[in-house]
């Protein structure tokens, strides 16, 4: 990750974009609620006056339209190809082999070539946009297309393309399940930047390169961890710190003097969900004095309803909730609120800039947006951050309360640290972690990528 005067950098980025088109390619579009990748592309997509090609979900038949300056472009994929592309070798084989060390991905051969041809489709999506452009950027997100970089590299010789990949790379023993992992590595080397979340990635993707791979041109590999748009609240209408917390507790029927957390996540095993709840419930047990004097929101969104898999691991935690309100809760209070449904943008700020805490305990994440936005929504410089160290975010954010959610005891010493934390000390690790997330946001995330591109660039291994 590389810092520098901003205004030079803009004004770089100015002259490597002049009279060139943006092509920002990814599976999910903006039609999509949920998920990291597209609140990346959203304010990226708009300052460029984008293209934004993305997958049609088994749709077929969607137009290409515009929507704020912005050409939305579907790729036609059928509910069949999709399925087997998507939910079984994107999420059953790679999520579960980059996030998941306790459950064997299933990679099968139809998956596999259900994905090279999904890939395929989306390059002649990106050719047929960018054959009459005569200098595209085109900008391809994530492991779902993780192909495509190469196949676009011989069709279209003066296109300048960037891949990042958004999730952990896994260590090469765990690697090594992929039967198509050289395949992988090659497809993403076509790019002429790659980018990834950590060092540690970016590690574990240099160690699995074989010897003699067929690369094509010279590839950086950098480092960037990715980011939010800055300031976060200049799109929303949340009033007053007062107003928001007003709002929320009486939607919540919360007591002002109720310390509260907030967990915010998709129902994935990644997420760590089980493994916070059963620490909940251990404080509880530790703890009576808090009963009725402290408060958990937790927030679940259930985005893979067809894979079975997800919808018992959902099952799981409505259990798990369910039984620690019946052991500890009352008539009057509940010590966990459940929330089940995507919200949207206005209610999720007014929760960030309303509870005492955020508290994340990926498993397993590339990244971790919702930290960053929790952060950036606490103009009072207040709240506190307990953040798993195995979130990518963890590697910057310094100034949260670190913590290792597989040790139920690390856990419950990171509950403890906040709780007792003093105003004084609350305040100056909030502050120091808003100048960090303003001092690299999404666009210079995307501008430092952007100024690697330049020819002298070398193959960073």
């Amino acid at each position: 990750m590389k810092y520098g005067c901003r205004q030079h950098k803009t004004d770089t980025i100015h002259r490597i974009v002049n009279q060139k088109t943006v092509i920002f390619v990814s599976n999910s579009g903006p039609d999509r609620l949920v998920g990291g990748v597209v609140s990346l592309i959203k304010p990226l997509a708009k300052r460029f006056k984008a293209t934004w090609i993305s997958a049609s979900n088994g749709i077929t038949n969607q137009p290409t339209h515009e929507d704020e300056g912005v050409v939305l472009r579907k790729v036609s994929i059928s509910p069949q190809a999709y399925k087997s592309y998507y939910d079984d070798f994107c999420n059953g084989g790679l999520w579960t082999l980059c996030h998941d060390q306790n459950v064997e991905p299933l990679f099968r051969e139809g998956d596999f070539n259900s994905y090279v041809a999904v890939n395929q489709l989306f390059a002649s999506e990106v050719i047929r946009c960018a054959e009459d452009i005569a200098e595209p950027i085109i900008f391809i997100n994530d492991y779902q297309l993780a192909l495509l970089p190469k196949l676009l590299r011989s069709a279209l010789p003066h296109a300048k393309i960037l891949f990042y990949w958004h999730i952990p790379w896994p260590a090469y023993g765990r690697l090594t399940a992929c039967p198509w992992r050289t395949e992988l590595i090659n497809g993403i080397l076509g790019a002429d930047n790659a980018g990834f979340q950590t060092n540690q990635d970016r590690d574990h993707f240099i160690s699995a390169m074989p010897e003699g791979l067929d690369i094509e041109g010279a590839t950086n590999l950098g480092v960037y961890p990715a980011s939010i748009e800055w300031p976060a609240l200049k799109n929303s209408q949340p009033g007053s710190m007062a107003e928001s917390r007003a709002a929320i507790a009486k939607q919540y029927q919360l007591q002002a003097s109720n310390y509260v957390y907030l967990s915010v996540d998709r129902v994935d095993c990644s997420k760590g969900i089980i493994e916070r709840l059963h620490a909940i419930e251990k404080i509880l047990n530790l703890n009576p004095a808090l009963i009725k004097n402290i408060q958990f929101i937790q927030v679940y969104v259930q985005t893979r309803p067809l894979v079975l898999k997800s919808r018992e691991y959902e099952s799981q935690i409505t259990e798990l909730i369910a039984r620690i309100n019946h052991q500890y809760g009352s008539n009057d209070w509940q010590p966990i609120i459940s929330e089940r449904h995507t919200l949207t943008k206005e209610k999720l700020t007014y929760l960030y800039r309303s509870v005492n805490c955020l508290w994340v305990s990926s498993l397993a994440d590339g990244q971790n947006l919702i930290c960053k936005e929790f952060i950036a929504s606490r103009d009072d410089d207040d709240g506190v951050l307990i953040l798993s160290k195995h979130a990518g975010a963890a590697k910057e954010l310094c100034d949260a309360v670190i913590y290792d959610p597989l040790n139920e005891n690390d856990a419950i010493d990171a509950f403890n640290q906040t709780i007792s934390m003093s105003d004084a000390e609350r305040k100056n690790r909030m502050i120091s972690l808003r100048q960090h997330v303003r001092s690299y946001d999404v666009h210079l995330w995307m501008d430092q990528q952007l100024l690697d591109l330049r020819e002298e660039a070398p193959l960073a291994f």
